[in-house]
């Protein structure tokens, strides 16, 4: 969640490419990915972005219009009900 919303507000993101990750990052151009466990790779991302101020607002807002395109908040928060109903239901069971 802490991805999807800092893209709604306009803000890259550097992190690990891992599973789900992913999905809410299109490396590149909403943000920067690395390798997990790779300091180095970690540095050098947050380095590019610290010191690129035109490539940082041009990723974040990318970031921002693939978050409300992909991820509106309405479906985000249907999701979610959906998951705590369905774990609500299984525990009751």
């Amino acid at each position: 969640m802490t991805i999807l919303e800092s893209a709604a507000c306009g803000v890259p993101t550097v992190a690990s490419r891992i599973y789900g990750i992913n999905d809410a990052v299109e490396d590149g151009k909403t943000g920067l990915l690395f390798t997990a466990g790779d300091v180095a790779g970690l540095t050098q991302s947050l380095l590019k972005l610290i010191d690129d101020l035109f490539l940082r607002q041009k990723m974040g807002e990318a970031a921002r219009v693939r978050a409300l395109e992909l991820f509106p908040s309405h479906k985000i928060t249907e999701g979610m009900l959906s998951l705590y109903s369905e774990l609500l239901t299984e525990r009751h069971d």
